[in-house]
């Protein structure tokens, strides 16, 4: 997950050049680019969740609306990314995906929580991200997705390889925890736009 920096002052406004929002569903599920009204206790209560941020490896904090709003704000939908997972029933907002674009290279790095208990061991995950990636593929242009993902993260690992992810490398201690300064190893996940095919399950 990128990290989250708030400068004083007045929120950044997007830039000129700022591309359209997302907006897709699946069969259970809303996904779309989040907006400064979504800075809600919900979402301020997942980053300072420890446990939510330690499996991103980033420390838990305490920000206020304001801050999250203009964290929001820096997000073009153009080279930069910020998606809330949405229940399409109760409209409930229970995970984030965070996503950079290489623009010359179309490619796109792939980041996302699900901050929301309820919403974990359903298949939450592998349906909105089944979703989105055909929507960067076949909306937004992009021939490349990437993902890094701790090796003792499996519950990622196993979204990743169902929807058609190869695992391109390992990197030892890439990368270092937050909590106690081990190092953390973590494997390289991508797809090609040209080999990829959506799971049968939620085609």
């Amino acid at each position: 997950m990128s990290n989250i920096t708030v400068k004083p002052g007045q929120p950044k406004r997007r830039v000129a050049f700022s591309g359209p929002p997302v907006s897709l569903e699946t069969e259970r599920f809303k996904l779309r680019s989040l907006r400064p009204s979504d800075a809600g206790k919900r979402y301020l209560s997942w980053i300072a969740d420890a446990e939510v941020m330690n499996a991103l490896n980033m420390p838990a904090r305490e920000l206020t609306e304001q801050e999250l709003r203009a964290h929001i704000l820096e997000f073009d939908n153009r080279a930069r990314y910020l998606i809330g997972m949405f229940d399409k029933e109760t409209r409930r907002h229970f995970g984030v995906f965070l996503i950079d674009v290489m623009l010359q290279q179309r490619l796109a790095r792939l980041q996302y929580f699900i901050g929301d208990h309820d919403f974990r061991g359903i298949g939450a995950l592998r349906e909105t991200m089944t979703g989105l990636v055909a929507y960067l593929f076949k909306r937004r242009g992009i021939e490349k997705i990437a993902a890094q993902v701790a090796t003792d993260n499996a519950p990622s690992i196993a979204a990743l390889e169902a929807l058609g992810f190869r695992v391109e490398g390992e990197m030892k201690g890439e990368i270092r925890a937050f909590d106690d300064g081990r190092r953390i190893d973590q494997l390289f996940f991508g797809v090609l736009h040209d080999e990829w095919q959506a799971p049968e399950s939620v085609r």
